[in-house]
């Protein structure tokens, strides 16, 4: 039986305790503080950018502070409860990253494709349901552009990094996989450029991929 693969279930098979305990025996798990800090710098910015989307807008850092506070007050976790945060006195800090993506980011609406789009495909690399039965890859771009045969992905990253360069995300699995599973959604799509834009710091790092590079990340999936 085959499981379902990401690339973040990937970077946990160094610790097979830990993989089978999460994603076979599906035991209940606490989010470690970085997990958390991540997942909701990451919920922040798709709620600030959902807004600039509705009211038509690319750039309105000035709105990032009131969707913080609305974020905080209607935050509820899968049952549907109030959030309890593992680490409250971190939310000063996802504040500030909120403020300081809003303050650089500039949205492109014409040529956004869908906020933080769930992609999975099968075996055979068709596009399925992320829940199919028959799921193997799965991925989520967090904004993905489309210009005819090119799509530009961003990806969020919050945490404390030792900035690579872009020759390090140009061979980064992640990345790879991204580009992999758009152009299986979208065949037409030939070539990809990754951005790794790590908040914290106001950068943004680059790889660029075309059809080869699918085909070998789809090789290095199934071997």
């Amino acid at each position: 039986m085959r499981h379902a693969l990401s690339y973040s279930r990937y970077t946990n098979t160094d610790c097979w305790w830990k993989f089978r305990k999460v994603y076979l025996d599906k035991a209940p798990t606490l989010a470690a503080d970085y997990l958390e800090f991540g997942s909701i710098v990451h919920e922040l910015i798709h709620d600030y950018l959902q807004l600039l989307v509705k009211i038509g807008e690319d750039f309105a850092p000035h709105l990032a502070d009131g969707v913080f506070l609305d974020y905080v007050r209607k935050a509820t976790d899968r049952d549907g409860k109030p959030k309890t945060f593992i680490k409250p006195e971190a939310i000063d800090e996802e504040r500030r990253l909120l403020a300081k993506f809003a303050g650089w980011f500039r949205l492109d609406r014409a040529r956004l494709w869908q906020l933080e789009a769930p992609m999975a495909i099968t075996w055979d690399g068709e596009p399925c349901d992320w829940w199919a039965k028959d799921v193997w890859l799965r991925a989520k771009p967090d904004l993905p552009y489309v210009d005819g045969p090119f799509v530009e992905l961003w990806d969020w990253k919050s945490a404390r990094y030792a900035l690579p360069n872009d020759e390090a995300v140009q061979t980064h699995l992640q990345a790879k996989t991204l580009g992999l599973i758009f152009h299986q959604f979208n065949p037409a799509i030939h070539e990809a450029r990754v951005n790794f834009a790590f908040i914290r710091y106001g950068v943004v790092r680059r790889g660029y991929f075309q059809a080869k590079d699918f085909t070998e990340t789809m090789d290095f999936w199934k071997a």
